[in-house]
Parts: structure tokens; sequence; C-alpha cells
């Protein structure tokens, strides 16, 4: 019989690891930018580049 894999489950699965924390603090501001363009690059890669809107001025009355 085929063994079942364990769903696990967290209390809060966005709260930071002590080691987490340790490894960020580590970090220069500068190995922090490369790691958000990193980061940046790989969403890109996966959803595309968004869109650009038309930029528009609209001046009106105030009320």
């Amino acid at each position: 019989m085929r063994k079942r894999k364990r769903v696990l489950q967290y209390d809060d699965i966005y709260k930071p690891t002590l080691e987490q924390l340790r490894e960020n603090a580590r970090r220069t501001p500068e190995e922090c930018w490369e790691l958000f363009l990193e980061i940046k690059r790989k969403h890109y890669e996966m959803l595309g580049l968004p869109e650009r809107q038309p930029r528009r001025i609209t001046i009106g009355k105030p009320y």
C-alpha cells in the first residue's frame, strides 16, 4: 500500500523563522537590493511584464 503524504498545518505561515531573521540581519543593503531585483525578475518571468496604463490628467471643479 502506498504511503499517503501528510498535510502539515502551521499556526501562521507568514511568520518568519528565527533563522530567516538572522539571515536577513546579516545582509548588507547592496545584497538586499540584488535579492529584490532577482525576486522581481523571477516574478516577471512567471507572470510577464505588466501593461502600462495610459496617463490621464483630469481637471474638474471642486464640490
